[in-house]
């Protein structure tokens, strides 16, 4: 007999399986659950089945991607439903899935000048941060200090367990340095030792100096002539203008001197002599072998006559012809004085020395 009833048990329930609900959620800095469960036959959800006092349950904040067990609150093999229909002979718990929320954490683009110091920190934008998280970041970049492109990394120091997280990579741009060079105006006499060219160069550092030449047009005759700036190297960090500048050789002065003379009362006139200051090379040798030297004036009275010396160019055509020199002329003076001979004059029955008074003879 209780063979008989063992088996009539056995047909009378049916075989089911149990299991605590799975659910999903992104991370978000609030409590997640998962509560109650599913009851199968074979793969077939049966619905309307409850198993007095049988719960599940799990309630989490932080991710876990590999899941939470939601568990039973007590073993439910060999539990009848309430109607005594079903016996659960299996079951499986499910699983709280709280995923990690996504965040991007993008190093933020700077620059600065050559030769300049780094800005104090290099900083990154979080995109996706939930509620009061916050995150422990450095920023870094590539080492350099030449102009051009620097990577910028973000490391991640915090925890971000409840996050999966993307670096972005930021970019460090060295510019060129602004450097102004510019040439110094010159000056010099004709013939004189040419001045060395100079010039002021602005913005580019100490030991790391723009390499440069400078050069005027050739030509050694009075006149302007273009100084000319040219860079030679040492260029890639800077950004380089160029002001050239002017050199001037000017007209050397000359004075051409007419000595001055005498002569006593009565004479010819002496030779006239004339001086040529100094002068570069063989320019005036023609000119000092031609200057000739005469009177302004015809008196011949005893006197002193200012500036009647003079010589057979003016100023204005020795400068036409000889263009790289400046003439300053300077006439002699001419002194007619008194003649000291004696002289005798003799008429017939009369003699007398000339004294220059008017004599008579009857």
């Amino acid at each position: 007999m209780p063979a008989q009833n063992t088996e009539v048990k056995a047909l009378w329930y049916r075989n089911v399986k149990v299991v605590s609900n799975t659910e999903t959620f992104t991370y978000n800095n609030q409590k997640h659950s998962a509560s109650d469960y599913k009851v199968y036959d074979d793969n077939t959800e049966l619905t309307g089945i409850t198993f007095e006092d049988l719960s599940a349950s799990a309630a989490e904040t932080n991710a876990n991607e590999a899941g939470y067990t939601v568990p039973f609150n007590q073993d439910p093999l060999n539990m009848k439903d309430t109607t005594n229909a079903y016996i659960v002979t299996e079951k499986a718990e499910g699983k709280l899935y709280v995923m990690k929320a996504s965040v991007t954490i993008a190093a933020d683009n700077d620059s600065k000048v050559y030769s300049t110091n780094d800005p104090a920190e290099l900083t990154a934008t979080v995109e996706g941060k939930i509620y009061n998280d916050e995150f422990e970041y450095s920023a870094s970049r590539i080492s350099g200090e030449n102009v051009g492109h620097y990577a910028i990394t973000v490391t991640v120091t915090g925890n971000t367990a409840n996050y999966d997280v993307t670096l972005k990579k930021g970019d460090f741009e060295i510019v060129k340095k602004l450097v102004t060079i510019v040439a110094d105006n010159k000056s010099q006499v004709y013939g004189e030792e040419a001045k060395q060219l100079t010039a002021v160069s602005d913005g580019d550092k100490d030991g790391d100096k723009v390499v440069y030449e400078l050069s005027r047009e050739s030509g050694d005759d009075v006149g302007v002539y273009a100084i000319t700036v040219t860079l030679t190297g040492n260029t890639k960090n800077y950004d380089v203008t160029t002001t050239g500048a002017l050199y001037e050789i000017t007209k050397k002065p000359v004075t051409i001197t007419v000595a001055a003379a005498t002569k006593e009362y009565g004479y010819k006139d002496p030779t006239f002599n004339v001086d040529i200051g100094e002068y570069v090379g063989t320019d005036l040798d023609a000119l000092k072998n031609g200057l000739t030297v005469s009177r302004s004036n015809l008196d011949e009275a005893v006197d002193s006559y200012a500036d009647v010396l003079v010589i057979n160019k003016t100023e204005n055509e020795l400068e036409t012809q000889y263009t790289n020199y400046d003439f300053t002329i300077e006439n002699g003076t001419f002194d007619i004085v008194e003649n000291d001979d004696q002289i005798t004059v003799t008429l017939t029955g009369f003699s007398v020395m000339y004294d220059g008074d008017k004599h008579s003879a009857t």
